[in-house]
């Protein structure tokens, strides 16, 4: 299988040995569209990292396809070590001239929400400040705001509706939203594993010696096994804590 009018010459390469009539089709894909495999040519994957750690082995069968001309636009490929599946993340880097949008930083770790509730005593109220805020707009006013971005005709309408609401005092109590909290059956023991499992796989993609893939999927069943029996352990108890307070109805709605 050759391609017809390619100067393509980058030579590919694969931990893989493994050759397959899945391989063969993909081959002749390629050959058929003009795409090349990113896999194995790369800054990051020089060597064709297996993407794939199941129970018979390793594998490479999460591949990235580009065409001769869009592989001139990409500056690097590589294959990440994440493991909460069987199948590895695969990162694509394409250069363009398009300028990166800067990030907005926050304020804080918190960001606090606003949340509105429909009060019908006050909906008379609510009509009449909104029908005064809106006699000082025209139409003009939020039409003209499309031509340039239609964002700002929705934030300008949005602002008037819930300033209306902060009049009427139909503004609920701020909730804020946190990060993320680590499970409550998530101990010192499970992140242990975790860092064990994750240097095994590096050591085997490094080195890839058998007994480190080995290591590697004992710590990573194991991992999952201590993980399913710990956040058992915790839910079970804290429903025999839940039973234990079914008589005293303040003790079980402070548990809940």
């Amino acid at each position: 299988m050759a391609y017809k009018a390619d100067a393509f010459q980058i030579k590919r390469h694969s931990k893989d040995s493994v050759v397959n009539k899945y391989g063969m089709d993909l081959v002749e894909l390629c050959t058929t569209l003009d795409c090349h495999i990113m896999n194995g040519r790369s800054r990051s994957d020089p060597r064709g990292d297996f993407t794939c750690y199941s129970g018979d082995g390793a594998s490479v069968v999460d591949y990235c396809l580009c065409s001769s001309d869009m592989f001139n636009l990409t500056t690097d490929f590589a294959v990440i070590t994440r493991c909460e599946s069987d199948h590895l993340p695969i990162q694509l880097t394409i250069h363009t001239d398009a300028v990166a949008a800067q990030p907005v930083e926050p304020d804080s770790s918190t960001t606090d929400i606003k949340r509105y509730r429909w009060i019908e005593q006050n909906s008379t109220e609510y009509r009449g400040q909104l029908t005064t805020m809106l006699n000082d707009y025209t139409v003009q006013d939020f039409t003209n705001d499309t031509d340039n971005d239609i964002d700002d005709a929705v934030t300008k309408f949005s602002l008037l509706l819930t300033s209306s609401a902060d009049v009427c005092g139909m503004q609920s109590r701020a909730r804020t939203s946190q990060p993320r909290k680590q499970e409550r059956w998530y101990d010192q023991e499970c992140a242990d594993i975790k860092r064990r499992k994750y240097k095994a796989l590096d050591n085997f993609r490094i080195q890839g010696k058998q007994e480190h893939f080995i290591e590697f999927r004992h710590l990573r069943n194991k991992y999952r096994n201590i993980c399913r029996d710990k956040r058992k352990l915790y839910e079970d108890q804290e429903i025999g804590t839940l039973v234990s307070q079914s008589k005293n109805s303040k003790g079980f709605w402070n548990q809940i």
